[in-house]
């Protein structure tokens, strides 16, 4: 994670930053009218940090995004920009798709508890308080087909999750939003199905993903660029997006980090992990400053059938524990860089003023025919 030391400056940096660009809403610069003024937007408000944020994949371990998401929200960070892989593109095209911070947050809640309610009956019921209780390998085992049963994970109840929540119209307009999909090979006839094994096999020797700029695709593309980056080999079908076949991001870039280095010009990252060792370095990306939340304490079930458990247990205990250690999680990380950013914001209004106070004289000058103002 980056120094807090050196958040604050990039903070800083982008609130005093020159005054010669904008970006327009999908993150891409735009030219100042006049060189060495700033655009008028820029004049209006300064420039606040540009806030990306970036969802990993990790099945139903996804319901740690939530808490994460309330916390943002309750404090209001305005997030700029989004990227998601898997899960985390699901969860980010509802977010993209919201109005505000606590739309986003109230929205993201209701899908999840609603697919809580449709797997309530996957596992016998438990407690109210405090986790889930382990399981042992044998029974991680024998529920592994049930909980592969939930309606949440057939094709077309997922389909139909997404149309009830995410608008097409209001994800093309909203939040830019990439998400990360596994270029995959044509179905062949004589595998009769296990075509996904050869993609398992190319992204393990390095094949690429690519990200897929879902607000500027056609409108009935965009749900499926975000069911593609969540096709999960096995339990989901490949998608189609224009004349290629997708599968899962999150078998080659399960966090895309890399879509907002490279278009959304954002100041600050905050990149939120699905495992307390996500093989994921930020050091890959110089040109960000990432915040990185990430568990404090396991989410993935113990014993060797603990990482098919963790994808696919949907039990509504452990979606609301889930939730509860993401909101606690974020808390702990983000808390001591509230303060260093509310300075930011102080000096932004400050900068703001001033700069509104020089476009006025420097109107006055280059208004045609006018003489200066010479009276104290």
């Amino acid at each position: 994670m980056t120094g807090l030391t050196d958040l604050a400056a990039a903070a800083r940096r982008a609130a005093a930053s020159g005054p010669d660009t904008d970006r327009s809403a999908d993150g891409r610069p735009e030219k100042a009218t006049t060189p060495g003024r700033a655009p008028a937007r820029d004049r209006a408000a300064g420039r606040a940090p540009r806030i990306g944020l970036v969802l990993s994949g990790g099945g139903a371990k996804g319901a740690y995004h939530v808490g994460v998401v309330e916390y943002l929200a309750s404090v209001g960070t305005r997030v700029h920009a989004i990227a998601g892989a898997s899960i985390g593109a699901l969860n980010g095209a509802i977010l993209a798709a919201a109005g505000s911070p606590a739309e986003g947050a109230a929205a993201l809640a209701a899908v999840w508890e609603e697919v809580a309610w449709q797997a309530g009956s996957a596992r016998p019921a438990d407690g109210a308080d405090g986790p889930p209780p382990e399981e042992t390998t044998w029974e991680q085992l024998a529920r592994l087909l049930p909980r592969l049963a939930a309606p949440a994970l057939h094709p077309a109840a997922l389909e139909q999750l997404v149309a009830d929540h995410i608008d097409p119209d209001r994800l093309g307009s909203g939040i830019p939003l990439w998400v990360s999909a596994f270029p995959a090979l044509e179905e062949i006839d004589s595998l009769r199905g296990w075509s996904w094994t050869l993609d398992v096999v190319r992204s393990g020797l390095g094949a690429r993903a690519e990200w897929l700029h879902v607000n500027d695709l056609p409108r009935q593309e965009r749900h499926r660029a975000v069911l593609a980056s969540a096709a999960l080999p096995v339990v989901l079908p490949p998608r189609r997006v224009g004349p290629r076949l997708y599968r899962d991001g999150g078998m080659a870039d399960n966090t895309p980090a890399g879509a907002l280095a490279r278009y959304a010009g954002c100041d600050i990252v905050i990149v939120v992990h699905l495992s307390d060792g996500a093989l994921w370095d930020a050091h890959d990306h110089p040109t960000l400053r990432v915040i990185e939340i990430r568990p404090r304490h396991r989410i993935r079930p113990p014993g060797p059938a603990g990482g098919a458990t963790a994808l696919v247990d949907l039990s509504p205990k452990r979606l609301a524990h889930l939730r509860g250690q993401g909101f606690e999680d974020a808390r702990w990380t983000m808390e001591p860089l509230r303060a260093a950013l509310s300075e930011v914001e102080g000096a932004r209004t400050a900068q703001s003023r001033m700069l509104d106070a020089v476009a006025g004289l420097d109107d006055e000058a280059q208004e045609p025919g006018r003489p200066p103002d010479l009276r104290g």
